[in-house]
């Protein structure tokens, strides 16, 4: 029940894991009511300026829309409070709340993105969001699952 691959500078082992794979499907949201495009350099500049602040092991941050911009948001341990504005560039389908997720996760699917901008698809506050590029050649899509801040 195992295979392994050798190299030259490599040894590749893996285990046969007997059972039926869980449907990833699931999990990727279908009914996103609202969108929003900004760009990608802003939003990496923004969260690495609230990851200063928010320093713990959680990296929290929460995003909410107001007119045409998107609201960064962190909190320290000691209460202080980081907010960082970015200019939407377009935005479909409106949004109150806020939504609440790890910010080193949002980075590294910024970090996967060749486009300039990205879309961020969204429904409420205890839904994942979806990420994807902004031209849609590259079907790529990211799954971020939020969190309680």
């Amino acid at each position: 029940n195992y295979i392994q691959a050798q190299g030259e500078n490599f040894t590749f082992i893996s285990k046969l894991v007997d059972g039926k794979y869980p449907n990833y499907l699931s999990v990727v949201p279908q009914d996103l009511s609202c969108w929003l495009e900004v760009e990608k350099d802003q939003l990496k500049k923004a969260l690495n300026r609230s990851l200063v602040l928010s320093g713990d092991k959680v990296s929290g941050i929460t995003l909410a829309m107001a007119e045409k911009e998107l609201i960064i948001e962190a909190l320290s341990s000691e209460h202080d409070k980081a907010i960082e504005k970015i200019s939407i560039c377009e935005a479909s389908g409106s949004f109150s709340g806020t939504i609440g997720f790890n910010a080193l996760y949002f980075l590294d699917v910024l970090s996967k993105i060749e486009d300039s901008l990205v879309k961020i698809y969204f429904s409420d506050s205890s839904q994942s969001a979806i990420i994807k590029n902004y031209e849609e050649k590259n079907e790529s899509l990211f799954v971020i699952m939020p969190m309680l801040i």
